[in-house]
């Protein structure tokens, strides 16, 4: 196994004793221009790596992940600025050693861009809520984002943020016939339905439509006499009207 060591050891510890429970450090460390010269993090490694040298006689296990946990730190632990320093050495084989040091910062890298795209998703489902309808009883109902979604899923033939504002301008200006808690979602689901029929079904990508029936109708209609035309209205207004008979309208 790898290990690394303290250079000068003898200037940090005095005690003959295995795991004494404190280490000197002096303070014209401060004036050394090698120390200066490091990153703050570096400088934060040597000293835990310093305590670690103590309980571990001065052969520290070159191990990134135990020196991490070992000595609480938070960031990747880069050795070879310590080394180039002149602060550490590494016994065995030290590029095998700084090899493992910059896979697990690379390890660590991709981690926290994974922790960090998991938090953007936590916040946009904490988002505050994109349409506020008001109530029968003076408060609000958040209509989150998420819900929006769900209904530009459902009803995906229609521009469903274009009529939820104008569901959501229909209860403003009608304070008297605005909706319940329970009732507000029952109101935007009828309130999309019925646009979602008025629009009619959502012309596919792709797919080639036989449009000649249509066409037929219309050339029909464009060669029919004004007579013809209301006999065509009446019959039509007679058939809805037994139809609504039937299912009892």
């Amino acid at each position: 196994m790898n290990y690394i060591t303290i250079n000068n050891w003898e200037k940090y510890q005095h005690y003959t004793h295995r795991n004494p429970p404190w280490v000197k450090l002096h303070n014209s460390l401060l004036d050394d221009y090698e120390y200066g010269c490091l990153q703050d993090a570096s400088k934060l490694l040597l000293i835990s790596l310093y305590m670690l040298a103590s309980k571990c006689e001065n052969r520290i296990p070159a191990d990134p992940k135990w020196i991490r946990e070992k000595g609480m730190l938070s960031s990747n632990i880069e050795l070879e600025p310590l080394v180039n320093a002149g602060f550490i050495s590494i016994n065995g084989d030290a590029s095998e050693v700084l090899a493992q040091c910059k896979h697990d910062e690379s390890k660590m890298v991709v981690q926290s861009r994974v922790e960090k795209s998991r938090d953007r998703e936590e916040k946009d489902m904490q988002v505050s809520p994109a349409l506020l309808f008001p109530l029968q009883d003076g408060t609000e109902y958040p209509l989150e984002l998420t819900k929006i979604s769900q209904y530009e899923k459902t009803y995906h033939n229609i521009d469903v943020q274009f009529e939820l504002k104008k569901c959501l301008q229909w209860d403003i200006d009608r304070p008297k016939e605005r909706k319940t808690k329970t009732g507000i979602l029952k109101h935007i689901n009828f309130w999309l339905n019925r646009a979602s029929k008025d629009k009619g079904p959502a012309i596919q990508p792709g797919i080639e439509y036989d449009n000649t029936a249509v066409e037929e109708a219309r050339r029909d209609a464009k060669e029919m006499t004004p007579e013809q035309r209301a006999k065509n209205i009446a019959r039509i207004r007679g058939l809805a009207d037994m139809v609504g008979k039937r299912e009892g309208r």
